[in-house]
Parts: C-alpha cells; sequence; structure tokens
C-alpha cells in the first residue's frame, strides 16, 4: 500500500483545533488541540509522515475489528460450531490477526465539513469469523470539540463483533504520560492472566494499585512490585461498566488530564468495557513527532469496548451480533482545557 492511494481528511474546528483521518483502517491521525493558553498541539501519538504511520506495528488511531483485543486460543464456538482464527499473539487471536479492520482500506465519504463516513464490506470467513459484515465507521467533530465515532454494521451470518479505536493519547504533546492523571467511574475490572487473557473473575480495584476512581497520576503505583505490571509492563487492564448492553446512551468512561498543559480529555460510550493500556510494550523502528522513536509511555490508549474473549465468556455483555441486527455504538473524545 503506497500513501498516493489513502484518502485523508482533515476536519476542522472555528478555534483553529482539528483532527485527520485516512481511509486506510478508517484511522484517526491527528488531534490538534488547545492547552490552556490556545497554543495548539497534536495530543496523537503518532508519526511526522504518512509513511511512518503505514510501518507502524502499534495499532495508533486504527478502527480494530472484527474482534477488538484476544481471543483465547484463537477460537470459539456459536451456535454449535467452532471456528479457527489467526493466531497472531502467542496461541491466541488479538484484534483480529492479519485479517484485522486495522490494514484494511475502507471506502471513504466527506457527508459535511465537520464529517467523514468511512465503509467497508468483510467477507464471509474474513479472518476465520462467520457472516459478511457491512460496516460504518462515522467520525463527526462537533462545535464543543468533541470527536464522535459512530459503528453501524450489520451480518448475514451470526458473528462476534467488537469494534474500537487504538489511538493513543499525550495531553503535554512531548515526554511521557505517567504524570497524567487519569479517573475510571468503575470499581470492577477483569482479572487476566500472563496471556492477558481474562479468567472470568470480576475483581473489586477499590483501595489498590488498579484504583482511579478518584483521579491519580498513570505513573503512581505503576512500579509496584506486582505480577500483573511486570506481565503488562504497567496497565494493559479492562474495567468493566454494565452488566447488560445500554445502546440508549453513553455513559463516561474515562477522565485524562495534565496539570502541565491544561488539557483534558473526557471518553464517554455506549460500550460495556474499557482497555486501558499505558503503552509498555509501545516500540518503532520509525521516528514519532516527538523527534525520537516511539518508546513505551509515550501515550495511554483508552478503547471502549466488549470484554476480551468475551465470545469464550458468556457470563460478559455479549457481542454476538445476529442476522436481522443491527450492530450500533458510539464512542464521542471530548476535548476540554483545566
Amino acid at each position: 500500500m503506497s500513501a498516493t492511494e489513502l484518502k485523508i481528511f482533515r476536519l476542522e474546528h472555528s478555534s483553529g483545533a482539528y483532527v485527520e483521518l485516512t481511509s486506510m483502517g478508517a484511522s484517526w491521525i491527528s488531534a490538534v488541540m488547545p492547552d490552556r493558553e490556545g497554543k495548539l498541539a497534536d495530543v496523537l501519538l503518532g508519526y511526522p509522515t504518512i509513511e511512518g504511520f503505514l510501518s507502524d506495528p502499534n495499532y495508533m488511531g486504527r478502527t480494530i475489528g472484527r474482534f477488538a483485543n484476544r481471543i483465547k486460543d484463537a477460537s470459539f464456538a456459536l451456535d454449535g460450531k467452532e471456528y479457527k482464527l489467526d493466531r497472531n499473539d502467542g496461541q491466541n487471536s488479538n484484534h483480529s490477526g492479519c485479517a484485522g479492520f486495522s490494514h484494511k482500506l475502507f471506502d471513504a465519504e466527506q457527508l459535511a465539513d465537520n464529517a467523514v463516513r468511512f465503509s467497508l464490506v468483510s467477507e464471509d470467513g474474513d479472518g476465520g469469523f462467520p457472516g459478511e459484515v457491512h460496516l460504518t465507521v462515522t467520525y463527526t467533530l462537533t462545535d464543543a470539540l468533541c470527536l464522535k465515532i459512530d459503528y453501524e454494521a450489520t451480518t448475514t451470518e451470526v458473528t462476534p463483533l467488537n469494534l474500537t479505536n487504538h489511538a493513543y493519547f499525550n495531553l503535554d504533546a512531548e515526554g511521557d504520560i505517567l504524570s497524567h492523571e487519569l479517573m475510571i467511574p468503575t470499581d470492577r475490572m477483569l482479572e487476566a492472566d500472563e496471556a492477558f487473557i481474562p479468567s472470568g473473575k470480576v475483581v473489586d480495584v477499590r483501595g489498590g494499585a488498579f484504583d482511579f476512581l478518584h483521579k491519580k497520576p498513570i505513573g503512581r503505583d505503576i512500579d509496584m512490585k506486582n505480577e500483573q505490571f511486570v506481565w503488562n509492563r504497567g496497565y494493559n487492564h479492562c474495567y468493566l461498566f454494565t452488566e447488560e448492553r445500554r445502546d440508549e446512551a453513553c455513559g463516561l468512561r474515562a477522565e485524562l488530564s495534565s496539570r502541565k498543559s491544561g488539557r483534558c480529555l473526557r471518553v464517554y460510550s455506549t460500550l460495556p468495557a474499557m482497555q486501558v493500556y499505558t503503552g509498555g510494550y509501545l516500540d518503532s523502528e520509525t521516528e514519532g513527532r516527538f523527534g525520537r522513536r516511539v518508546q513505551p509511555s509515550d501515550g495511554v490508549a483508552l478503547e471502549a469496548q466488549f470484554c476480551p474473549d468475551s465470545p469464550n465468556k458468556p457470563q460478559f455483555p455479549s457481542c454476538i451480533l445476529r442476522k436481522g441486527e443491527r450492530y450500533m455504538h458510539t464512542i464521542i473524545f471530548a476535548f476540554t482545557t483545566l
């Protein structure tokens, strides 16, 4: 894939802020936002050229599907039939392997000055998943400086579907994110093993290193002698918000802020869980926007989604989409200043 085959769109705000999007992976590639003094800077981890983006191994800003996160043993059973997926993370599947939406070229249509719609048809059997899936991803930049992402999909056969955006944020547009303050309004998190696969148990985080009910610096507890931090090289954990799907309204999933720049980001979604990843495995052969190669803790991903391995965990909120149903979910990234 060459840069000339891509479509790139810029959605501009009256303040001078803007976001950029591209048809490769229906991706969000920049977010130029004001700090408390009104100075603009790009708060998305990324690359100074589109060529760097194309060679990125870290899913930066990409639409992830058919299934975001991991599926144990790269397999699941559905309605009495077993399906085998691409194994790209040891014995497991992560972000749907080589057939993932993150590296597919979407069709693109500018709907208005502030909105772009990307569309894709994923064939039956794509990556091992059943059903032909018709998907649209619509980005809208609102007057309130919110980037709203609407996901809609249908399928010809029953299939798991779990879509998210994999942007990494650095509200200072330099350095690392360990001094950023994070708040997550839930006390429930999924227990997971060293392969990042949930056991099925939901744990209470109150009072421990995984408690973000009150905002605290991301780096405060990250060096604790805890096997979870060793396995994950920091945070790479899924927080749970609702027992059942609630498509009718977006709830607050996280608030990220920086005292240094004064920037603040709130994440809202209809989706029942959120993966918090502080970039412990970030690595790139390509120079990033900070004038050096992308490094661990350069950015934090806040990925609203269904739970990892949910096709194999019937106790988790269901990600199963059936023929005749419509997948409709929203993620909102709201930018402001302190």
